[in-house]
């Protein structure tokens, strides 16, 4: 029997994984510690999918195109779907077409060189091969994992150097030029735009924001979801990781312009026949929900009003924000904080040289010691 209750009430999946090659004896595995007959069934289950599909697998020299496929199916499991909708891309989009016609046994790390040097070939930034290259090591990972190969031929190949570029940011006074090309009819992007400046938020982040995501107390606004599109289809997920998660203070002007929008907004609902409800999404102005796409487009042509606003991106907004904390001599941790950053690490590697030059401030201390 492969499910066996213990004496003190838990469970044990014992199944047959076939038979060692070496010593010739039976393999077995044994999941120990489950708390109820249910689960108990489910982990025998998963277990007997996965040496079936293993045994399988070993039986007939796999394609690239279907180790693809078993790696995607792996990883609907634990990753999110914009993560899946993206590298999905890129495995059609680039690794697929080139390795289509080959058995994954067969292909060595030298392949893999030549590969890399044909994305090079292609107009490619080194950013994006990378990118392509740890997709690849990922998908060869599996197949190590299923026994379908002995080594990743990817292991040892080192990253291409990527130049980083110049970061583009709005100042104080750049950030209220642009604003003063804002029409009145234009409140909903006004308030977006403000709320992206003033809080470093990722634009997946703020757009997903709802009412409820406002402490009317505290003037916080809570950070746990983030919104995306997904094969033409809008998808609210958690933010990109667990860090994310957060609470961002705002400031009062802030606050209350997001209030005075929020009667704005419900005024606009009433003419569609809608409710504003304390889910509605803050940035929604029609009765479909608001996209990154819309504001895109509205931040392109604010800025064609007038040649002399320096055009940024959206994400910009968020190195503005960082650059605008800097300046006015905010701590390094606060700015991670707000950010949403694991650690400090990161906020100094990405942010680190927008803070002021200390040296020669050190420099000209040292004058002190001399005799």
């Amino acid at each position: 029997m492969s499910i066996i209750k213990t004496i003190n009430g838990s469970y044990t999946v014992d199944i047959s994984a076939g038979i060692n090659p070496i010593t010739n004896k039976r393999l077995r595995i044994r999941k120990k510690g489950i708390l109820s007959l249910k689960e108990a069934k489910k982990i025998e289950a998963q277990l007997r999918l996965k040496i079936d599909s293993r045994q399988t697998l070993k039986k007939r020299q796999m394609s690239f195109e279907s180790l693809g496929n078993f790696f995607f199916k792996e990883i609907t499991n634990y990753q999110k779907a914009s993560y899946i909708s993206t590298q999905n891309y890129n495995f059609n989009a680039h690794l697929l077409p080139y390795f289509i016609n080959s058995t994954i046994s067969k292909i060595t790390k030298e392949h893999i060189l030549i590969f890399r040097n044909h994305l090079k070939k292609s107009k490619l930034s080194p950013n994006t091969i990378n990118k392509q290259m740890i997709l690849l090591k990922k998908i060869f990972d599996h197949a190590v994992d299923l026994d379908l190969i002995q080594l990743n031929p990817c292991i040892g190949i080192k990253k291409l150097t990527v130049e980083k570029h110049r970061m583009d940011f709005w100042t104080p006074s750049e950030f209220k030029a642009f604003s003063n090309l804002i029409k009145e009819d234009e409140h909903v992007f006004k308030i977006f735009f403000q709320t992206l400046y003033f809080t470093g938020m990722r634009v997946g982040e703020a757009l997903a924001l709802t009412w409820d995501d406002i402490d009317l107390y505290t003037k916080q606004l809570r950070v746990h979801k983030t919104l995306s599109i997904i094969r033409g289809n809008i998808v609210i997920t958690s933010p990109k990781t667990k860090h994310s998660n957060r609470l961002i203070n705002i400031n009062t002007r802030l606050f209350e312009e997001l209030m005075r929008w929020k009667e704005t907004q419900q005024t606009i609902f009433n003419s569609y026949l809608i409710e504003q409800y304390s889910d509605t999404q803050i940035f929604q102005f029609q009765p479909r929900i608001s996209n990154k796409d819309m504001f895109h487009k509205k931040l392109k042509l604010i800025c064609e009003r007038n040649n002399e606003v320096k055009r940024i991106r959206l994400h910009d907004f968020r190195h503005s924000h960082v650059a605008l904390l800097i300046d006015n001599k905010e701590d390094a941790l606060i700015i991670k904080e707000r950010l949403g950053h694991a650690s400090i690490t990161t906020t100094m590697d990405v942010y680190g040289h927008l803070f002021p030059n200390k040296q020669k401030d050190t420099a000209d201390r040292l004058d002190d010691f001399f005799g």
